[in-house]
């Protein structure tokens, strides 16, 4: 439980979090509706990661994490 409400609220409270959580549940749609397979979908859950973390070090611009993110 304390894991889980410490990450709800990161996500609420962080505008790169909150967009990464709203790919992720996106694209993961994609792997159950079988638009997309799962190695795809790790694929780009590695580069969403890594983006994540840059964009929460500040190398990269919000506008452009969000951009680069949805490809």
């Amino acid at each position: 439980m304390g894991a889980e409400s410490t990450h709800a609220e990161k996500v609420k409270n962080n505008p790169v979090w909150k967009s990464y959580r709203r790919a992720y549940k996106a694209y993961y749609s994609r792997v159950l509706k079988k638009t997309m397979t799962k190695s795809e979908f790790s694929e780009w859950g590695d580069m969403a990661i890594e983006l994540r973390e840059k964009a929460l070090k500040g190398e990269i611009k919000f506008e452009e994490y969000e951009t680069l993110l949805k490809k």
